[in-house]
């Protein structure tokens, strides 16, 4: 590496953030939430969205095993302290990145295909509720959609909200739509999460 680089390095480095609690005041726990070493876990997807956040939140690299620590819980925390009171905790990235993936010995792909007929199964029983009002169900829905996102798992926002509506109003949202396709409107989720509110709106106003 030539003087000039290792120059830019540490000028780069000067900025970023090395205040842990500064990093966290920022943290998206949706996308990177906390560890308690489940089989279940896809550790290296956990790793990898860690290692995202800490680069757009800016943390200086000195701290990132620290922030790692921090999101360790439950059964995992309790290997981890063992694991310092032996001497053997991690002191770096990569020693905590090594700790972090010795606590799940099955195959990513195997954990990974668990995570997602687990996510299948939940959204067979994701349905809105009777009286449940569109708002209501959407917050639901929308807990689903980020634990499907975070598992990598196939779907369309659109047709997937629609279907979990309950049968009067899915059958409303479907024709207006279809109208609306026919102005050359361009569909996307928003217009039809704005669509269930606006005829569940509407409806009860004629009541």
């Amino acid at each position: 590496m030539s003087e000039e680089s290792t120059s830019d390095s540490v000028e780069t480095e000067e900025y970023m953030e090395r205040d842990l609690d500064v990093v966290f005041e920022c943290w998206l726990y949706q996308r990177c939430p906390t560890y308690d070493g489940r089989k279940t876990t896809d550790v290296e997807l956990w790793i990898e969205n860690l290692l995202f956040l800490l680069d757009v939140l800016n943390a200086h690299p000195d701290i990132w095993h620290l922030a790692g620590i921090r999101l360790i819980e439950g059964r995992a925390l309790e290997v981890l302290n063992e694991s310092f009171e032996t001497g053997n905790g991690p002191t770096d990235w990569h020693s905590f990145t090594q700790w972090v993936k010795s606590l799940n010995s099955l195959a990513p792909h195997v954990v990974n295909a668990y995570n997602k007929s687990v996510v299948a199964d939940d959204y067979e029983n994701l349905h809105q509720a009777e009286k449940e009002s569109v708002q209501a169900f959407f917050e639901r829905f929308n807990l689903w959609r980020l634990r499907a996102d975070y598992h990598d798992y196939t779907f369309d926002s659109r047709s997937a909200f629609l279907d979990c509506l309950n049968v009067e109003l899915r059958s409303r949202v479907c024709r207006l739509l279809t109208d609306m396709k026919r102005m050359d409107i361009s569909i996307d989720f928003p217009i039809v999460l704005r669509a269930a509110l606006h005829l569940e709106k509407s409806r009860s106003e004629v009541k």
